[in-house]
């Protein structure tokens, strides 16, 4: 299975709790990919070998999400990774690259990027990032807002972030 037609679904699950083995070859998702609400999924790997997605790719409402991975990912129409309080960061592994897996760090494009209320949220890295049209980072009390406002974006809105941190 090297493309999936259709969107990919990953919401409301009560005791799932770490997802980390890559789906097989699965290369492109068409449609889009929402990882929704799943009270005790900590981290999400499942889709790391996933290059692109036609749609959009929503990150929402899972609460103890610490680690994301999605590395592969080049591009997105939309990526949205919202309302995870416990997701530590996004880019590239800052420790142990097995406990602290890479995330992100691939994507070159994606015609709006949210991220926003993610309280412990501290590394916003995207280093291949080319552009997007409309970047919103807002209410990530511990990141840097340094680091969003370093994102390439036709349009950006920069709020509610740590405004006293320092990049190097």
């Amino acid at each position: 299975l090297l493309v999936v037609t259709g969107d990919v679904v990953v919401e409301d699950n009560p005791a799932f709790t770490f997802m980390d083995s890559p789906a097989g070859p699965l290369r492109y998702v068409a449609g889009s990919v929402a990882i929704r609400r799943n009270a005790t999924l900590r981290t999400f790997g499942q889709l790391s070998r996933v290059v692109g997605i036609g749609g959009r790719l929503d990150v929402l409402d899972n609460p103890l999400l610490q680690r994301l991975r999605f590395e592969n990912l080049a591009s997105a129409g939309t990526v949205s990774i919202t309302d995870n309080p416990l997701l530590l960061a996004i880019g590239p592994s800052v420790g142990n690259p097995v406990l602290e897996p890479a995330s992100l760090t691939s994507l070159r494009s994606a015609a709006e990027l949210t991220i926003a209320r993610n309280a412990t949220l501290g590394q916003l890295i995207l280093p291949a990032f080319a552009g997007g049209g409309f970047v919103h980072v807002s209410d990530n009390p511990l990141l840097p807002a340094c680091q969003a406002t370093a994102l390439p974006a036709w349009s950006r809105t920069v709020t509610g972030n740590d405004d006293t941190a320092t990049c190097p």
